[in-house]
């Protein structure tokens, strides 16, 4: 394990939140499973090769059942701490679906006049996304259990290898601290497609709005103006107040974003400030119980959506993935399977997204 490349170890609370910056990687190897990366792209660097999530099933979405999920990212995030040592090494990795997440403006897997995609029951939430973790103890079968030596970081960093079909191109993602508000902000190279992105989803809210303003005008003039005799300024005022607070809401988002407009993943395992969310509307009315042992999930990293930029898609495209952010709950205790080495279990995962976009995910 190199320094600076893992998460730091979860283990109490008042841990500052992290940030992943992708970038390519600066020595060759650095992405091997060995070297426990944290990336974005590529395919997955599994920790544990010997129990790889096996059967159609772990490959197909869980909303659509289509095979063919995306390798998305992988964190390397060790847990330390009492009756932790099975988690010396532990990794989890995110997969999403290219057709539960796509705009809602794709008709389908042909585009216009193809069939649709198929969607999940009436009333329950598309499961477009699969989180899986993996952890092993410091001696196990796989890696030596000290650190390899370090690699020769190269002058000129290699240039990523071509995407293969059906992945993004391969970059590393490294870690920082979250700049606090007076603190310098960290401008990356996308910082103009961010702010870009950024304008993109004020206009869509925007429009989501002022279609949301339209129907209720329209309704006002059917009802011959009924409303208007009574309560009519209560429920007026209760609206500004809901609409403040929607307003509140991204505007502290974008604030926490701004101080790092490039930052692709937020981890806040054991800080406890939770997920950073763009909206007060679309969030889980509760997080499932590990169905392993029966406790408790707590929050541990969210994916933004600066990192389908990062990863070479045009978010002007049709077929384009779309999220605010995609967020990972993970069970408090880290079990793993009874004989307690190995293998991998999945976890829960809800995406959000915006007024005028389609489904939130979960899966659990």
């Amino acid at each position: 394990m190199e320094a600076g490349r893992e998460l730091p170890p979860a283990g109490g609370g008042g841990l500052p939140v992290v940030l992943g910056f992708a970038e390519a990687p600066e020595a060759r190897g650095a992405l091997a499973a060995g070297r426990f990366p944290s990336k974005m792209g590529g395919a997955p660097a599994w920790l544990d090769p010997a129990g790889l999530p096996g059967g159609a099933a772990a490959c197909a979405c869980a909303a659509c059942g289509r095979p063919g999920l995306r390798f998305l990212l992988q964190l390397y995030c060790p847990l330390d701490g009492p009756g932790r040592a099975r988690c010396f090494h532990r990794a989890l990795y995110l997969f999403v679906c290219p057709w539960c997440l796509a705009r809602p403006a794709r008709a389908g897997p042909g585009g216009e006049g193809a069939p649709p995609t198929p969607r999940a029951p009436a009333g329950a939430f598309a499961r477009g996304v699969r989180v899986f973790r993996s952890q092993l103890p410091r001696v196990n079968a796989h890696y030596p259990p000290d650190p390899l030596p370090p690699l020769v970081v190269e002058e000129v960093p290699p240039e990523p290898a071509p995407a293969a079909e059906g992945e993004w191109v391969e970059l590393e993602l490294v870690n920082e601290e979250e700049p606090g508000e007076e603190d310098t902000v960290r401008h990356g190279p996308e910082e103009a497609r961010v702010q870009a992105m950024i304008e993109e989803h004020q206009r869509r809210e925007a429009e989501a709005e002022a279609a949301g303003s339209s129907g209720e005008e329209e309704g006002m003039a059917d009802d011959g103006g009924a409303g208007a005799a009574g309560g009519g300024d209560d429920d007026m005022e209760e609206e500004e107040t809901e609409a403040e607070r929607e307003q509140d809401c991204w505007d502290y988002f974008r604030e926490r974003v701004g101080r790092a407009p490039d930052q692709a993943v937020r981890y806040d395992y054991g800080g406890h400030e939770g997920p950073l969310w763009p909206s007060l509307e679309g969030r889980p009315e509760s997080v499932p119980a590990c169905p392993r042992c029966g406790g408790p999930r707590d929050f541990e990293f969210q994916v933004m959506p600066q990192c389908l930029l990062h990863l070479g898609q045009d978010e002007l495209a049709p077929d384009a993935l779309d999220w605010d952010s995609i967020m990972v709950y993970t069970c408090r205790d880290s079990c793993g399977p009874e004989d307690g080495g190995g293998g991998y279990v999945e976890e829960f995962a809800w995406v959000h997204r915006n007024a005028a976009g389609a489904v939130r995910a979960n899966k659990g």
